[in-house]
């Protein structure tokens, strides 16, 4: 298999996860936003920068989502 479908085949464990996971309806620390976050980051082989970047946050506050001293906004 190549890099990119490598990739693609573990971003859709991720989602697979999460849905098997809503379908519970019970909370899990290991499914909060900010450990599901931090296993994307690793997935993707992005860094901290690339991610805050992309999604137009200063750094400091990916890194506090990351931690779960903050929270995202919708």
């Amino acid at each position: 298999m190549s890099e990119s479908d490598i990739l693609a085949a573990n971003l859709i464990k991720i989602k697979l996860r999460i849905k098997d996971y809503f379908k519970r309806g019970k909370f899990e620390e290991k499914f909060s936003f900010a450990n599901q976050l931090k296993e994307y980051i690793k997935i993707t082989k992005r860094s901290h920068k690339e991610i805050a970047d992309n999604l137009n946050i200063h750094q400091t506050k990916l890194s506090r989502i990351i931690n779960g001293t903050g929270k995202p906004q919708h």
